[in-house]
């Protein structure tokens, strides 16, 4: 039951009193402030939600005196009022009942929170993203240095920032040789740590050179010394090895005002030539063979330059002779040597 009042000059009901619609009997009845409409004036009983003959159905209706129908607008003004067991609505001009509406509701509050959860994963992602981007940076600072035979370890230390994010990484590099390398690396500072390793190889036909910096400037750098080792020895064999006139052996035959006393002595004091057993030089006594061969093997020791004539004609002597070392340093290298010469018998073993 609703209360209607149906104003004059209006296109409207109001409820505002109490309506009885739908009883099909033959009382008309207004008491007490209620209408109870029970039959129209022509004695046929109001129907809402039916067609009539004209086929007009949708809800409370009117004509008006040119035979026009015209919907009545229905309002609740009576604060409290509430209407009962409204079906759900199906068609787009349809209303809603609460049933429909919180669901609707429940529905919006999923999806603002499953809408929350996706900003949540989206911003994680997004500072995921900043730290593997800062790891990547780190990784890819590490660079091996050139191929070294001698030191075949590398190690690298390497950062990396993106976004606000940073990270720190290290490697190590291991080549065994120029054409093979092997690495390993990995980064800190950050939740998401990254690791990586390689292997990196040649393939195919070498040629046999070698393309590393550092190997060629070591054979560069031998090669250096091995010139200078036979530029020292031809200027040797050229200009013969300078004698060190500060070297002196005095022998007691030879005195120093001898014409000969400076050739005798600086030439023994370089090992050159050497006096008798007893000590004297005895240079009146004739030179035999041996001795003279034994004189030219000496000075080739020091650098001498010999014609092919005499080195001929004193093979056979040249040939017997060795030198034995009496005294080294503390390096090793011999302060006093012996010229010796092989007999016969002991060359033929």
């Amino acid at each position: 039951m609703v209360r209607c009042t149906a104003k004059a000059n209006a296109n409207y009901v109001g409820l505002t009193e109490d309506v009885v619609l739908g009883e099909k009997n033959n009382d008309e009845t207004f008491n007490s402030g209620r209408l109870t409409v029970q039959k129209d004036d022509k004695g046929n009983a109001i129907t809402i939600n039916k067609e009539d003959e004209n086929g007009v159905g949708d809800g409370l209706v009117y004509r008006n005196e040119d035979g026009t129908v015209n919907k009545v607008d229905i309002y609740l003004d009576q604060g409290g009022t509430v209407i009962h067991n409204v079906a759900a609505g199906t068609a787009d001009t349809d209303a809603v009942n609460v049933s429909q509406l919180n669901e609707a509701w429940d529905q919006i509050n999923n999806n603002t929170t499953a809408i929350t959860n996706i900003g949540n994963k989206v911003g994680e992602l997004d500072s995921r993203i900043d730290e593997v981007g800062a790891g990547a940076a780190a990784l890819a600072a590490l660079h091996p240095l050139d191929f070294d035979p001698d030191d075949k370890w590398d190690f690298a230390a390497g950062y990396g920032n993106y976004r606000g994010e940073n990270a720190v990484a290290i490697g190590a590099f291991y080549r065994p040789n120029e054409d093979t390398m092997f690495s390993v690396g990995g980064t800190v500072g950050n939740d998401d740590n990254m690791v990586n390793a390689g292997v990196s190889f040649k393939i195919g036909q070498g040629n046999g050179v070698s393309t590393s910096r550092v190997a060629m400037a070591k054979e560069i750098k031998d090669l250096r010394k091995e010139l200078e080792a036979m530029k020292s020895a031809m200027l040797d064999v050229n200009a013969g090895r300078r004698l060190d006139t500060s070297k002196l052996q005095l022998f007691p035959d030879v005195p120093q005002n001898h014409w000969a006393y400076e050739y005798v002595a600086t030439l023994a004091g370089n090992g050159v030539i050497e006096g008798y057993p007893d000590g004297n030089f005895d240079g009146a006594r004739p030179m035999t063979r041996y001795e003279f061969a034994a004189m030219l093997y000496k000075a080739m020791l020091n650098g001498a330059k010999l014609s092919d004539k005499i080195l001929t004609e004193f093979a056979p002597e040249i040939e017997r002779f060795t030198v034995d070392v009496v005294h080294k340093d503390k390096d090793g290298n011999p302060t006093v040597e012996r010229v010796r010469v092989v007999k016969r018998d002991d060359a033929a073993k």
